[in-house]
């Protein structure tokens, strides 16, 4: 006759590790269930949001695109166009600062940048990278002498890694000290509370892919800056 199978009666040390063990168990499902749900909430409020500031960036672009205007051709190096082009939309003092690059056209060159300059944006931007070369750009030595120039440059917000705002043109004059003089007047009026809407639009020549000129435009939207200018800088060295 087979024996009777006994158990052996469990302490209570046991039966408490026991209950311990399970108790843990419970809490670590419950721990990652609520992590599930976290990561699912989280990816959709991004999409969310990634969706609503590219409507956002749309709205902006459609607002700001203009057609480059014509070349006024001139032998002079630095061109004084009066007063700039600005709407009274352009110049409402409510907005809050904003940096628009214009689209890269078919043959890849920068068309324009539109912005809206605030002490907030000073110091922001990045230098040129290096593995970038604009539609034109050759090299930055001897006989050429070619920059990596920012539309909106780094000291007042522009992106140095963004090919839309960077473009070939000469590192003297053009890019310094002619851009680099107003680039300057911005920056010290915003540092001063003031608010300057800025333009800046490269003008080729045909299928060139070099601007053969560079159009600037700021004007303040306060009284604490006195910002006011359109010019047109011939690319030449």
């Amino acid at each position: 006759m087979a024996k009777k199978k006994q158990y052996r009666k469990i302490t209570k040390k046991e039966y408490k590790r026991l209950s311990k063990m399970k108790l843990s168990s419970l809490l670590i499902v419950i721990a990652l269930a609520l992590v599930v749900q976290l990561y699912n909430y989280y990816t959709n409020d991004t999409k969310k949001d990634t969706h609503s500031s590219s409507v956002s960036n749309e709205s902006r672009a459609s607002k700001y695109k203009k057609t480059a205007p014509p070349i006024n051709e001139t032998d002079d190096h630095l061109t004084d166009n009066g007063a700039p082009d600005f709407s009274d939309a352009d110049l409402d003092e409510s907005q809050s600062g904003y940096i628009h690059y214009g689209e890269l056209d078919k043959l890849g060159r920068v068309t324009t940048a539109e912005a809206l300059i605030t002490k907030s944006m000073y110091d922001t931007g990045t230098k040129a990278e290096y593995n970038i070369k604009p539609t034109g750009f050759i090299s930055g030595k001897e006989p050429y002498l070619h920059s990596r120039g920012h539309l909106i440059g780094k000291q007042l917000g522009g992106s140095g890694t963004d090919r839309r705002n960077l473009m070939t043109i000469y590192q003297y004059p053009v890019n310094s000290p002619d851009m680099t003089n107003y680039e300057n007047a911005i920056r010290k009026s915003i540092l001063k509370g003031d608010k300057v809407r800025y333009r800046v639009i490269p003008l080729f020549k045909d299928d060139e892919l070099m601007p053969a000129y560079v159009k600037m435009e700021g004007q303040s939207l306060t009284t604490k800056g006195d910002i006011k200018f359109n010019i047109t800088i011939k690319n030449e060295r």
